[in-house]
This record gives structure tokens, sequence and C-alpha cells, in this order.
């Protein structure tokens, strides 16, 4: 399997854990990297399964499930912007809350990019980074803002430690994270169990 990284609470450890429970014996390899590497991993038939965000120029795969997931503000609940219903990226930074986003090779900030136009140069961001989880765990400390999906910060959001809040410049923008495999192939047996379980996983994520 090989996945995007910055899913530690998604769908990949419970998928794991059920797969196990019936094909104990199997030993499951799992690499996590970019989008790009995921696909090209898949592509290449060095990974069977392949779990990540979609991108244009991607090579052609056989999807086995999707998720759409919508793109929003993460920050500490005891802020006083987080009972709000939706925010713009410059209530976020007039209210003090520097920005943690992603680089530039994460389709998250691309999309935030082409969303706010000619403001991108006003962005000024704390952070730069590559990691999601980097971005999760610093917004959690009290660090930021960070701009992303709820994965991988489910716990966070029902302990009620951290909030998600939808940005407008985002309203119609989502990400979809795909399982797939390689196009015209048929998996093994225990795959096919994996996928099979990965696969409710997925479909479960998506929001409307």
């Amino acid at each position: 399997l090989a996945r995007v990284q910055g899913e530690p609470a998604g769908p990949v450890p419970q998928a794991l854990a059920k797969f196990w429970a019936r094909w104990p014996a199997i030993r499951v390899g799992v690499t996590i990297g970019t989008s790009v590497r995921a696909f090209d991993a898949v592509d290449s038939g060095e990974a069977e399964l392949g779990l990540s965000y979609a991108k244009p120029d991607s090579p052609k795969v056989t999807i086995l499930a999707q998720a759409e997931l919508r793109v929003g503000a993460i920050f500490r609940a005891d802020h006083p912007l987080a009972k709000s219903k939706m925010l713009k990226v410059r209530e976020l930074m007039a209210a003090g809350l520097p920005l943690l986003l992603a680089d530039r090779s994460i389709e998250i900030r691309q999309m935030l990019e082409h969303a706010i136009g000619k403001d991108t140069l006003r962005l000024l961001p704390r952070l730069d980074t590559n990691s999601v989880m980097v971005m999760s765990e610093l917004a959690k400390s009290g660090a930021g803002v960070a701009v992303k999906t709820r994965i991988g910060i489910e716990d966070e959001l029902a302990r009620k430690e951290l909030v998600f809040v939808p940005l407008r410049e985002l309203a119609t923008a989502k990400q979809r994270l795909m399982l797939f495999t390689r196009q015209d192939t048929r998996l093994a047996p225990a795959a096919a169990a994996l996928a099979g379980h990965l696969t409710s996983m997925v479909l479960a994520l998506h929001e409307r």
C-alpha cells in the first residue's frame, strides 16, 4: 500500500486491524510519501494499492473508492473565532492567527492560492511545510491556524480541542481522496480483502 502522508487517524490503521483479524499471517508493506509517489508506485507495480489525493496529471488507475473532503481553517477551540460558521483568510490574519500552510508540493496550497488570486502575495505564512501532521500539531499547540481537511485530527475535533471552520475562499473546493489500483490489474485475494476494508472506510469520510 502506497499512501499519502498525513492520515495518522484516517482509514489505514483501522483497515489494517480488521484485515489482520482475518489474515493474521499476511505481511503488509506501507510506504508513505507524496501523492505523485503513491500514483507512481501503483503505476509501476511497486505497490498493489494506493491511497492518495487526486491530481490532474495522475497516471490512469482503477479507482476503487473516493471521498470528497472539505478544506477549512483548523485552530484551537478556545480562540474567539472558534464559533464562527465561516471565515475568510484575511479575518484569520486580522485576528492574530498566523497561517500554518502546506507548501506548494501539496495540492491544498495550490487550491488556496488559486482561490485568492492576486492576494496570494499577502499570505505571508508563519509556516510552509510538506507535512500536514506538523501543521496539525502546531495548530493544536496554539501556534496558528492550519488550512487542511479534517483528516488526521478526528480525535482532537471530537474532544473539542480543535475546531474546523470552512473558509469562504474555498467554499466550493474539495480535495478528493482516492483508493486505487493499477489499471487492468486483478488484485490478489489478500490485497482485495484489504481493499474491501479500505473502501468502506474511505466512503465513510465523504463530505457532501
